[in-house]
């Protein structure tokens, strides 16, 4: 049994060039794999589409169906956010070699093979006789679609913070429970897909997640006993604890990400697991944020680390007002050469902002009111000049005295 997990291929119409390269890549490594399953763990899409000449609808929809002439395919629903409830109901009406089968809530599938020794999927009951009745399944699923607190607590609003945290918990691990249930008496590889944030996974720096993201622990997943954890949500390909693997997204889709992209290949051969990483080539996107500094004339990169080598570059440049015709195009590239590309933002402070600094730089009174008379445009009598220098030196003096 050998089984594909990706996750988070965010198909957008305004990344389409590379969502397009990584679909290309992922499928021509398929061909020759030829899996017995693909699961898709979640954030297909990365926004509502529609169907215009522009959008990245109709090109999702062929991968999917390309997909689906390679092996079975399960897709599951990821955020709010990108996977829109319903989005994914289409591809369960595709007509396709092999079955597409598409989860919004949580549930247990099996994949069998029929007399035809043709593939398909079936639902799952706690302790049903369906091994019985049909032989045993190839591979058990359990499917975690994305949730959040509003899910859970839909009915539960008048809890209190450490009450409705407790329920949360008692929620997942009955769900997590239930899945073990289900595949109790099953000889067969048991996976749990899943779309969500496991304590202690590794975010991108540029990946932004969602408020209302429920945290999982690793020993809570592990109830469900499952022999591998195929998970989506996190942008980054790593294994959390043995057998708990995030794919990663299938390309850099964030500025701040620069880690390498993968998918995995997942092999029970002889009643043993082994995992797989292929490399998916894709650009990274890296965010570098500068300074100028004043005393030196040179340019201050605040992340400090080379990572923009044949990236997407964005720089963004800050500047004081008088610093705005200092720093050219061509000073920024030099500063980072071997980029792919440079998108260059230049982010002037407020003159006022700028002003307000001389306040606090001001060591008396008297100067912090020259300071902000200029600030705000308007002349200060020498009387209260002299008013502040006498109020500052009673108040030196009561000090010194107590």
């Amino acid at each position: 049994m050998k089984i594909v997990h990706t996750a988070d291929w965010h198909w957008s119409e305004h990344r389409l060039d590379k969502c397009r390269q990584s679909a290309e890549f992922i499928l021509a490594r398929l061909e020759d794999i030829r899996p017995d399953l693909h699961i898709i763990a979640g954030d297909y899409w990365d926004k509502r589409q529609v169907l215009a000449r522009s959008s990245a609808a109709l090109p999702a929809i062929e991968a999917m169906m390309r997909l689906a002439s390679i092996s079975p395919v399960i897709v599951i629903l990821g955020n709010d956010a990108h996977d829109a409830a319903g989005s994914l109901e289409l591809f369960g009406d595709l007509r396709t070699v092999y079955p597409v089968y598409a989860s919004e809530r949580p549930e247990t599938i099996a994949l069998r093979l029929g007399k035809d020794a043709q593939p398909y999927f079936e639902r799952c009951a706690p302790f049903s006789d369906l091994e019985k009745k049909s032989g045993v399944p190839q591979v058990l699923v359990h499917l975690l679609p994305y949730f959040t607190k509003s899910h859970l607590l839909a009915e539960r609003s008048e809890m209190s913070i450490d009450a409705s945290n407790l329920y949360l918990r008692e929620s997942l691990r009955k769900i997590f429970l239930g899945f073990a249930a289900v595949g109790a008496g099953h000889a067969c590889p048991h996976i749990l897909a899943g779309h969500c944030s496991i304590t202690g996974a590794l975010i991108s720096s540029g990946q932004t997640l969602i408020g209302q993201d429920v945290e999982v622990s690793k020993n809570d997943l592990a109830l469900a006993c499952a022999d591998y954890y195929a998970l989506g949500h996190i942008h980054v390909n790593q294994e959390i604890a043995p057998g708990m693997w995030y794919a990663g997204s299938t390309y850099h889709n964030n500025f701040g990400e620069t880690e390498r992209k993968y998918f995995n290949i997942v092999d029970f051969a002889h009643k043993r697991l082994a995992v797989e990483r292929i490399e998916i080539p894709s650009r990274p996107l890296s965010l570098h944020e500068v300074r100028l500094d004043s005393a030196t004339d040179t340019l201050v990169d605040e992340k400090g680390v080379e990572d923009w080598s044949g990236a997407e570059l964005r720089v963004r440049v800050h500047l004081k007002k008088e610093q705005e015709r200092s720093v050219d195009d061509g000073r920024i590239r030099r500063k980072f050469p071997g980029a792919w590309s440079y998108s260059i933002e230049r982010i002037i402070a407020p003159e006022e902002r700028l002003r307000s600094e001389g306040i606090a730089d001001a060591r008396s009174l008297k100067e912090k009111l020259r300071e902000w008379a200029f600030t705000v445009e308007r002349d200060v009598p020498n009387e209260v000049l002299e008013i502040a220098d006498e109020a500052e030196a009673a108040v030196r003096s009561t000090i010194q005295e107590g």
